[in-house]
């Protein structure tokens, strides 16, 4: 609707812009597939030592809580938080 109204919303695609910020964000809430993303990652980096990733408890994950271990550490001195 705001395509029919606005010039730059037309030549921006402003409607799809904002519906694929909105799939993306609940694809990022999604705690089940986060948590596979996890493990994943874990797994990826399996042979580098130094690196750990946290432990997914999945007998306690769903969809909107995710549970996992804490550990000790430092962070990447690439890490901008």
């Amino acid at each position: 609707m705001l395509e029919r109204r606005s010039p730059w919303a037309a030549l921006y695609n402003f409607s799809g812009a904002v519906e694929e910020f909105a799939r993306i964000l609940q694809e990022e809430l999604d705690f089940l597939l986060e948590a596979q993303n996890a493990d994943h990652l874990r797994h990826n980096f399996d042979e580098q030592p130094g690196v750990r990733f946290p432990r997914v408890y999945h007998e306690y994950t769903t969809k909107w809580y995710s549970s996992w271990n804490s550990s000790k550490g430092r962070r990447s001195p690439r890490s901008s938080a």
